[in-house]
């Protein structure tokens, strides 16, 4: 079930998932939220092992900043390997955001999946296009 308790946060800081060095002084950064980015802060040929890391990422540091990840378009071959991947793990981010989302209909599907497994997880939405502002 989606949730739309608001929480005011100050900052969100991004982190490339295919620079896990990266996370640790993120996560000390005193940002409200971590961002770790699957999507355009990862090239198409590492996308594989950015995924691996990253969910590795959220099972060692657990850290005082709410955790998110970033996933591809949820329609796209990448965003499904992205979704599945937290949908599997055991330790999973605090949140998931969700870029170019277009419908509610979306949204659903995403929080359905991953909710089933992990309650309480958060879906954070990106509203970049006219047609998903609408």
């Amino acid at each position: 079930m989606l949730s739309l308790d608001l929480k005011a946060r100050r900052s969100l800081l991004y982190v490339p998932a295919s620079r896990p060095d990266r996370f640790p002084k993120a996560m000390e950064s005193g940002a409200d939220m971590v961002c770790v980015d699957l999507e355009d802060a990862v090239a198409g040929d590492m996308k594989v092992q950015a995924r691996k890391d990253a969910i590795a990422l959220f099972a060692a540091d657990a850290g005082r900043a709410e955790r998110l990840l970033r996933i591809n378009a949820s329609d796209s071959d990448d965003g499904k390997a992205d979704l599945e991947a937290v949908a599997e793990c055991d330790m999973p981010p605090d949140g998931v955001l969700l870029p170019k989302v277009k419908t509610a209909d979306q949204v659903r599907r995403v929080a359905d999946k991953l909710c089933a497994r992990h309650a309480g997880l958060l879906v954070h939405v990106q509203l970049e296009t006219l047609e998903g502002l609408e």
